[in-house]
């Protein structure tokens, strides 16, 4: 058989398992493109348990994931704490209340859980690692009822470990897949969360961004991303790039699916100059979205195709009289070439080596050594690679430039911390000030200029993608909007009504297609 004829036979076949395994529960409930308040309904009613979707949702990973490579591995306890969560609401407990409860949320495998999973970010040599208790956020799920049902596939190390590594390829996890396009880039580093919840293999998913790790695969997935601003979800018990602009988020098909998940996460306490009237919601006056013309190069290739359809979702959503937008904005071209990647590294490069050797030293049970190994430090883990090379041949660049750092107090790390950050908040409050904007539109791709989204990263400030439509390669792409420090409510409401815009047109989220 040929490399084609395979190709085609997989694909028929992943089509194939779409609609046979999309029936679940003794009333034969479609859970594709479920949401949370559907599920939860279906629950009240009888029509569906959390144990038969949790069951449904591990039979579509069993079957459909060999070939996409999402789910890095299932929780051997979920099917016990979805029957839980069934008994808790029929004697109906107080924790059945929570809109959560008893529902499947996978998480990128770089959150710790204090289970039965391993916790590895993607990475062969912190197999047998394990935390010592599980990470903030995955006790925040599961004292709200929800159903742990996996992890995903990170890019390892959070797209860390080298530059001549495609995103979605961990050393445990292999190659993740786009279900749209078999052959393109998924985009990551949280590539196995929005593949897995494109394909419908769980309800919702948790990832992480340092940059673009949410919004970059969300808007490959056909997805709502959101990343929050940083500090506003706590990234403690976490397997850390750099906690400088580290953060968790929802990525999910619809964007009251993100809100209840926002809610659920959230953490106010954990750093103080998150605002405290952040989950207060925001008032339903008419928002002002401003256009910064300088990310819409229509001399980029990457998204000139795309440009069309962009402009077209803005069109309708400025019909639709729900937003204003102001257009022809100009950023400070000389302050946007002044927030360089190059500082961007110094910064990952330090941070990196710092919170890893310190999440190896404080967080962890050692157990490697049933492995016949001993990790305590990234030059061990350095070291591990040497010893255990890919099949893939991939190196480690940015571990070894990881390592090479001398320390938090050198100068030139510190220098790039403080410019990138003070230039990009100076940037966007330039724009959203002057332009009286409490939003900006971006696309979510470019090549030859930095993104909207690596702006917002640098100044710690919130995003979230929204999907538009599809590209000539049948990969879906999205509209980025970015916001001030704790406007994530304000951008999930702009997003909402983005979403509303686009709902029963040609654009906005379309489903899997699982071609080559």
């Amino acid at each position: 058989m040929s490399s084609k004829d395979l190709k085609d036979v997989v694909s028929k076949k992943l089509v194939e398992l779409d609609e046979l395994l999309s029936r679940c529960g003794s009333k034969e409930v479609d859970i594709r493109e479920i949401t949370i308040t559907e599920a939860q309904k279906l629950f009240r009613s009888g029509s569906l348990t959390s144990s038969q979707l949790t069951q449904c949702y591990l039979k579509r990973i069993e079957m459909m994931d060999p070939h996409l490579k999402s789910v890095i591995e299932v929780n051997p306890d979920a099917v016990q704490i979805a029957e839980q969560a069934d008994k808790d609401r029929f004697l109906g407990k107080p924790i059945s209340l929570s809109p959560i409860h008893g529902i499947p949320i996978l998480i990128k495998d770089n959150m710790g859980t204090f289970d039965r999973m391993e916790t590895t970010a993607g990475a062969v040599a912190m197999e047998r690692l394990r935390p010592k208790s599980d990470a903030d956020v995955v006790k925040k799920l599961r004292a709200a009822g929800a159903v742990i049902l996996g992890k995903t596939n990170p890019s390892e190390w959070a797209y860390f470990r080298s530059d001549d590594i495609p995103s979605g390829w961990s050393g445990r996890g292999g190659q993740t897949l786009s279900p749209y396009n078999l052959t393109s880039n998924p985009s990551g580093s949280s590539t196995g969360s929005a593949v897995a919840i494109s394909s419908n293999l769980g309800l919702v998913a948790l990832g992480t961004e340092t940059d673009g790790s949410i919004i970059a695969p969300c808007s490959k997935g056909a997805l709502v991303g959101l990343k929050p601003t940083i500090g506003t979800v706590s990234t403690r018990g976490v397997i850390p790039l750099a906690f400088s602009q580290d953060v968790v988020g929802p990525m999910t098909r619809s964007v009251s699916d993100a809100v209840i998940l926002m809610k659920a996460i959230m953490n106010l306490d954990f750093q103080p100059d998150v605002h405290p009237n952040i989950i207060k919601g925001v008032d339903r006056r008419k928002f002002n979205v401003g256009v910064v013309r300088n990310f819409w190069d229509k001399k980029d290739e990457t998204i000139a195709p795309m440009i069309p359809q962009l402009e077209s979702s803005l069109a309708k959503l400025s019909e639709s009289g729900m937003l204003s937008i102001v257009d022809n904005i100009q950023a400070n071209p000389k302050i946007l070439a002044d927030i360089t990647a190059d500082n961007e590294m110094i910064v990952l490069r330090h941070e990196f080596k710092y919170s890893l050797n310190k999440y190896i030293r404080r967080d962890v049970v050692h157990l490697e050594n049933e492995l016949q190994r001993k990790i305590s430090s990234l030059a061990d883990i350095i070291k591990f690679n040497i010893e255990h090379p890919t099949p893939e041949g991939y190196n480690q660049t940015h571990l070894i430039g990881a390592e090479a750092t001398d320390g938090l107090q050198n100068t030139t790390y510190q220098n790039a911390r403080d410019t990138n950050r003070k230039l990009s908040r100076k940037l966007l409050s330039e724009v959203m000030d002057m332009n009286r904007v409490d939003a900006i539109a971006a696309p979510c791709a470019s090549k030859d200029s930095r993104e909207l989204y690596s702006i917002g990263a640098a100044a710690g400030y919130p995003s979230i993608t929204v999907p538009v439509g599809v590209d000539e390669s049948h990969m879906p792409f999205g509209i980025c909007f970015l916001g001030r420090q704790n406007s994530d409510f304000l951008l999930l409401e702009i997003a909402r009504v983005m979403e509303a815009v686009l709902s029963g047109t040609n654009e906005g989220r379309v489903t899997p297609q699982f071609k080559w």
